[in-house]
């Protein structure tokens, strides 16, 4: 059933009806609370529509549901990031590494918190560690 919500709010995504969409995610999440792809579904259509607010209580509730959901922590990373909190940004980006991730974007990333934070010794460790991977 919880396929079913999502394949119908992909129609809509290509329909281009992004309130269609919340509606339905709406719906389905009253249904399925503890679903943690409808929750992220919906914060993704919040972010798609600049509602940077309450994609964060979505993408905050996704990470109640499910506290590994990286998708869920990179966008809480990357918004304190562009709301000139890189401290938290990089607790957050942080908690990525631990989960096992280990890419290029992530210890870019880690490298531009660590700069506007002004640890610059950690910059230039994480650009390395960046261009190395």
């Amino acid at each position: 059933m919880i396929e079913t919500y999502l394949e119908l709010c992909k129609v809509y995504i290509k329909l281009d009806q992004p309130k269609t969409i919340l509606d339905t995610y709406m719906k389905a999440i009253e249904k399925f609370p503890s679903d943690t792809n409808l929750v992220l579904g919906a914060a993704r259509i919040y972010e798609m529509l600049n509602d940077t607010d309450q994609a964060v209580l979505f993408y905050k509730k996704a990470l109640k549901l499910d506290n590994g959901n990286i998708e869920a922590v990179a966008c809480l990373a990357s918004h304190h990031f562009y709301n000139d909190q890189a401290e938290i940004a990089m607790r957050f980006y942080r908690r990525i590494l631990q989960m096992g991730v280990n890419n290029t974007e992530l210890w870019n990333n880690l490298a531009l918190c660590t700069f506007y934070a002004s640890q610059y010794d950690m910059t230039l460790n994480c650009f390395e560690r960046a261009l190395s991977v």
